[in-house]
Parts: C-alpha cells; structure tokens; sequence
C-alpha cells in the first residue's frame, strides 16, 4: 500500500534474522522460524479499535476468506504447529497468516 513502505520494511529485518539465526544455532538442534500475521482482531492496534473502525472495514473487505480478520487462535494455531514435533526438520522459514492477504 501507497504510504506504508517505512513500515513494510521494517519487517523485513525480522526475516533476515530468521534465516541466519537458523544457521547459527541449527547444529545445535534449535530451529528459528517466524511467523507473519496480518490484522489480527484483538492484537495491536485493533485490541481498542472499535467494532466499526474504517481500518477495521478495510482489513474485512480485503479478505479473501471470509470477510473476517484474523484471530489470536489463527496465530496461536501457528504457533503450535512450529513448537511441535511436526515441524521437527522445519527451520528458517517463515509462515504468512493472513487468511490469503499478501
């Protein structure tokens, strides 16, 4: 988006963090992974907006799935699968949760 480029890209320091970290400290058996959440209802700035907040309607109107944000359950969920023995031989990746936004 138009104005957001700053923040966008302070994100990006995150990811590159993910990746060497995995490398520094795999041989020790630990893997690093992030997790990327969209909007999420009840997180950040959304945990005061009101129920008709514009950015609110916006971040609705702009999912692919459902109309809906995403909640602390969606994340959690992601959470899970990376602290778990299925992602045993997953590290340095990065897992997009937004409910297909990009």
């Amino acid at each position: 988006m138009v104005g957001l480029g700053l923040y966008a890209s302070s994100k990006l320091v995150g990811s590159y963090l993910t990746g060497v970290l995995a490398q520094e400290v795999g041989e020790r058996g630990v893997t690093v992974n992030t997790i990327i959440a969209s909007a999420t209802d009840d997180a950040g700035y959304f945990s005061a907006a009101s129920d008709d907040d514009p950015l609110r309607s916006m971040v609705r109107a702009a999912s692919p799935i459902g109309s809906r944000m995403g909640s602390v359950d969606d994340v959690a969920d992601a959470v899970e699968f990376f602290t778990g023995p299925l992602a045993r031989w997953v590290s340095g990746s990065q897992l997009l949760v937004s409910g297909g936004q990009n």
